[in-house]
């Protein structure tokens, strides 16, 4: 089977399978964004009380164990390799640690309306 995309350096199949990753990534990345926007509507959520779930001795970060662990007693179970590639995405210094700013960035929005909700709380 042809296509009219098709090019001599990518095997139709292959465009097909990038076409599908490619769908798959905007349809998840949407629903992360609308679930930002959920959580930014929210008269009481702020990011730093969210963050402080985590880091709940102050220090400043919570280590992926921790983060695991809390998830557990929420009753949330969570892969360990899914929430290391969580953390991995968001973690601007790639040490395994998620601090307030990697949290801010994982949970604002980038829908301008609703990030300023969340600014200005």
């Amino acid at each position: 089977m042809s296509s009219k995309f098709e090019h001599q350096y990518l095997p139709f199949e292959e465009q097909q399978a990038l076409f599908k990753a490619l769908r798959s990534y905007i349809e998840i990345q949407h629903s992360i964004e609308w679930e930002k926007i959920k959580l930014a509507h929210l008269p009481d959520f702020n990011i730093e009380d969210g963050f402080r779930l985590f880091d709940t001795d102050g220090k400043g970060f919570a280590l992926t164990d921790e983060v695991r662990r809390l998830l557990l007693e929420l009753g949330m179970k969570v892969d360990r390799n899914q929430l290391y590639l969580f953390i991995w995405r968001y973690n601007n210094l790639k040490d395994g640690w998620l601090r307030y700013p990697d949290f801010c960035s994982a949970f604002t929005p980038l829908d301008q309306n609703a990030a300023e909700l969340l600014i200005a709380r």
